[in-house]
Order: C-alpha cells, then sequence, then structure tokens
C-alpha cells in the first residue's frame, strides 16, 4: 500500500521498443490471419500455441513437450486421461 513518497518505486526505462509490431510475413503470420479469434474456443488451441512458440523462438526450435496435470475445479479435481 502506498503510505509515503519514500514508498515510491521507478520505473526502469524499457530496454526494447515496446511499440515494434510483428513482421506482416513473420512465422504463422498466414495460419493466424485466418483464425477466428472473435469467441472463445473457436480456433485450434494446439496450432496457436504451435505459432507462437516459433515466433517467439526459432523456426527450427522444437515443439516443447506437453506438460499433464491436475486442475483444481469448483466440481472437484479434474484429471487428464492417461494417453494425451
Amino acid at each position: 500500500m502506498f503510505t509515503s513518497p519514500k514508498n515510491c518505486r521507478l520505473a526502469l526505462p524499457a530496454k526494447i521498443d515496446l511499440m515494434t509490431k510483428n513482421p506482416a510475413h513473420g512465422y504463422g503470420s498466414v495460419a493466424s490471419a485466418r483464425m477466428d479469434f472473435s469467441e472463445y474456443d473457436r480456433i485450434d488451441e494446439d496450432a496457436l500455441n504451435r505459432i507462437l512458440w516459433h515466433s517467439i523462438k526459432v523456426e527450427q526450435a522444437p515443439d516443447p513437450v506437453p506438460v499433464r496435470r491436475a486442475l483444481a475445479t469448483p466440481f472437484g479435481l479434474f484429471r487428464f486421461p492417461k494417453g494425451d
């Protein structure tokens, strides 16, 4: 909680240009342009994750190994099937 000026922290300046946009013809640009982001769950989550991974890393980077875990929900514990 802010109580006095001596508790105030100064933000450091950005070391990269925060206004830089992704290149128009970057990895996955054509596929992501066809995706429907107007509502939740209208896109293939795996395809979007793959596009994001390769655009942030490098195109030749291997896909990350999927991690499966249990999720706590208001209705109890949800577990993913072992085959996934």
